[in-house]
């Protein structure tokens, strides 16, 4: 599914939100997605759905960090 999304960008993090939400699994679901590169050693990402019109809710949370090299 195709998610129309806008997005604010600051010094240290991006912001994607929905711009409506969508059907997913019987209920209108509305995703918001963070990146914040405040240590680029170490990405933190966080995937945010907002059900029914309700809170958002924590779904995925992430430490991006670099691969060691082999």
């Amino acid at each position: 599914m195709m998610v129309p999304l806008t997005a604010e960008l600051s010094a240290t993090t991006l912001v994607a939100t929905g711009t409506q939400a969508l059907p997913l699994l019987g209920r209108l679901t509305r995703p918001r997605f963070t990146w914040d590169f405040t240590d680029p050693g170490a990405i933190r990402f966080a995937n945010e759905h907002q059900v029914d019109g309700g809170p958002w809710e924590l779904w995925e949370y992430e430490t991006i960090t670099p691969a060691s090299p082999h």
